[in-house]
């Protein structure tokens, strides 16, 4: 990728193997993805990850948004009815 001169980033993620099998991992891997894309498609500004990256000392200890943090409420499923 540098020599083709196009920008790359490389997630690494403590404990999981070569793919993601822990839930939050993914997650959290869906919500950069999604960030990237709407930065180089849709033209939005660059994410603070993009630019700084993450110390290494702080991967894993942070939140990408307040929806996956764990114990946030969601939403009540919706009533099955009853057969009759």
């Amino acid at each position: 990728m540098r020599r083709l001169n196009k920008e790359a980033y490389f997630f690494s993620y403590n404990g999981e193997p070569h793919g993601l099998r822990n839930r939050d991992n993914m997650k959290h891997w869906t919500v950069h993805m999604d960030e990237f894309f709407d930065h180089f498609l849709l033209g939005k500004p660059k994410p603070e990850w993009m630019d700084k990256g993450v110390p290494f000392l702080e991967k894993g200890t942070r939140d990408v948004s307040p929806m996956f943090k764990k114990g946030a409420v969601n939403p009540p499923a919706p009533a099955q009815k009853s057969g009759g």
